[in-house]
């Protein structure tokens, strides 16, 4: 079966399942891109190789067409859903056609990248607890300004101390 029509399985089988029509068009977006890319082979003839070269033009060649008019290239949490979306498919496919062997067995993680967390400064960590104890200077027209003590002012502390002990 030609793997454009074994994406239409794969489709129905999403839905009947239960799962989103949305997290099934970005599955399909992948999928769509796997079937140009290989001209639509027969599935039972995708090997791995297939696969690592697509994951190889993704990172190369591919340029996205995003709606922002963004072309930079995929980030390596795109090539990580990239992965997770052939090997879902593949496992369906493995069961539905029985693959003697999965091609995306081989296929590697993309390791996405950790996020560069910047801790907050101590001025800045006395100002949020300033903020939740106090409101903001009221606008008197002309008269002395002043601050109010917050009624949740203990609960908003607790809270932002525990963020910050934790680092949530």
């Amino acid at each position: 079966m030609k793997l454009s029509k074994a994406v239409g399985g794969f489709g129905i089988a999403f839905l009947a399942d239960g799962k989103s029509q949305v997290t099934l068009a970005s599955y399909r977006a992948v999928l769509d891109r796997l079937v140009t890319f290989t001209s639509d082979k027969d599935v039972t003839d995708i090997r791995s190789d297939d696969l690592k070269r697509f994951m190889a033009w993704l990172v190369t060649e591919y340029t996205p067409t995003r709606k922002n008019g963004d072309k930079s290239p995929l980030s390596n949490a795109s090539l990580a859903r990239t992965w997770a979306v052939l090997r879902s498919f593949f496992g369906w496919a493995a069961q539905e056609f029985d693959l003697p062997a999965r091609p995306d067995a081989t296929l590697k993680r993309p390791k996405a990248a950790e996020p560069v967390i910047i801790p907050f400064e101590e001025s800045e960590v006395r100002r949020l607890l300033k903020a939740a104890e106090r409101t903001q200077a009221a606008n008197t027209n002309g008269r002395k300004s002043y601050t109010a003590k917050r009624p949740t002012a203990e609960r908003d502390t607790a809270i932002i101390l525990t963020l910050l002990d934790t680092g949530l």
